[in-house]
């Protein structure tokens, strides 16, 4: 659910660098998914099928049943990848016609949204979406990708020229989303459950910049801390954005809350986090590169497969019980994992 209203909540001022940007608001708990933080979290490997040689997660819904990913075959030089979705750890193969295939979202209906290249030509072949157990293209679109589809299956993508799109649903004809003045393309990476659409905007400037296309009003472009130049919005939760800014001072992990317009800096990311949740919490891997879950108790280092932290958390459930992600085990492989928090 969004957050309703504009949060008055009064935030410090931190001093990153040259950049001066608030501190860290509280999460503002949303009701289905308001309980304390995790304090500790176990990891296990996701089932792969016996042709797979590595595995990585790329997708989970908000409530944790539904993890997305794909197998890789044993040639290196193979661009064929075994797309599959997890039920409660249960797997099972959906394939995706074309190579380097993928499913980028999935919601809590366990429909999924995906993108994969011509063998040919190396170009986008149409956009994918799985539901009711079958995979079929998205109507309107002949290349481009799907990355994101909401819990009420509004899904957004972008054609591959550089126009962002919106489809009201799996069996809907697409829109074109409005570009900002001066935009010479755009990107869109994700949709909120209200229809907040987010992703990039390339300017006059040849540089990428946040936006946010709201469900009711014009298009935004996100604000930059003192001394940002380049930024980038990757996922949207309940009004929370996450992505990254650059400038002056390197680059950065940022939050941006839309309801009250704060932007926070979390420097103990690597480059950015991988997502955010429905009540700000956030994963994704640390200057060491293991896995990181940064919530109202503070930093959490995720354990690893091999003994030691190493790992990479791509989602987080809205209650923060359920992460997906990637980890290397014992003899270097990376595996698609699920690590449960309590």
């Amino acid at each position: 659910m969004p957050v309703d209203g504009r949060i008055g909540w009064m935030v410090a001022t931190l001093t990153f660098g040259s950049m001066i940007i608030s501190a860290p608001t509280q999460p503002r708990p949303d009701p289905a998914a308001a309980q304390d933080p995790p304090t500790a979290c176990g990891i296990s490997r996701l089932a792969e099928s016996s042709d797979w040689s590595m595995s990585i997660a790329t997708a989970m819904d908000p409530g944790g049943r539904y993890i997305a990913g794909r197998g890789y075959p044993d040639d290196p030089s193979d661009e064929t990848r075994y797309p599959a979705i997890w039920d409660r750890g249960v797997l099972t193969s959906v394939p995706i016609p074309g190579v380097d295939q993928g499913w980028r979202d999935v919601n809590s209906a366990g429909v999924a949204v995906g993108s994969s290249y011509d063998p040919d030509s190396g170009k986008e072949l149409t956009p994918w979406v799985y539901a009711d157990g079958q995979v079929r293209p998205l109507r309107g679109v002949t290349s481009g990708e799907t990355n994101a589809i909401n819990e009420h299956g509004v899904i957004t993508g972008t054609r591959s020229d550089r126009v962002p799109m919106r489809w009201p649903s799996v069996d809907s004809d697409p829109q074109k989303l409005p570009l900002p003045a001066g935009a010479r393309g755009a990107f869109a990476r994700d949709i909120d459950d209200d229809g907040t659409i987010v992703g990039i905007y390339w300017g006059a400037d040849g540089y990428e910049h946040a936006v946010a296309w709201p469900s009711r009003g014009t298009v935004e472009v996100l604000p930059l801390p003192t001394g940002g130049s380049i930024s980038s919005a990757l996922t949207i939760r309940n009004g929370w954005i996450n992505g990254w800014v650059a400038g002056t001072f390197g680059l950065v992990a940022v939050r941006w809350h839309l309801p009250s317009g704060a932007v926070d800096a979390f420097p103990q990311f690597a480059g950015t986090a991988s997502y955010v949740n429905a009540v700000g919490w956030m994963v994704g891997k640390d200057q060491s590169g293991a896995g990181l879950f940064v919530s109202a108790n503070g930093d959490l280092t995720l354990p690893g497969l091999g003994g030691q932290p190493d790992g990479h958390a791509w989602r987080l459930s809205d209650n923060g019980h359920v992460i997906a992600g990637n980890a290397t085990d014992k003899e270097g492989q990376l595996r698609a994992v699920r690590w449960d928090c309590e």
